[in-house]
């Protein structure tokens, strides 16, 4: 492999890397959106907690814990 065809393998792992970091930062954020649109909602609904809302709620606080945890994981990479 020629020193140009290495380069462009690091600059595509690279870009590679950026575009996996990028999404997974905009899915978080997206959910941490999503869990207070669900907490506009239960104040819409004077605190009442429907089946609904609550399972919203444990379903989307556990991805954000398994997002918490894949950062913590590449922080220490």
């Amino acid at each position: 492999m020629t020193i140009f065809q290495k380069l462009r393998v690091k600059d595509a792992t690279n870009d590679a890397a950026s575009d996996i970091a990028n999404s997974l930062k905009w899915n978080y954020e997206y959910l941490l959106d999503y869990r207070r649109t669900v907490e506009k909602e239960i104040d819409e609904n004077l605190g009442e907690v429907t089946e609904d809302i609550e399972n919203r709620l444990m379903t989307t606080d556990a991805r954000i814990k398994v997002y918490e945890k894949v950062f913590e994981i590449l922080e220490k990479m």
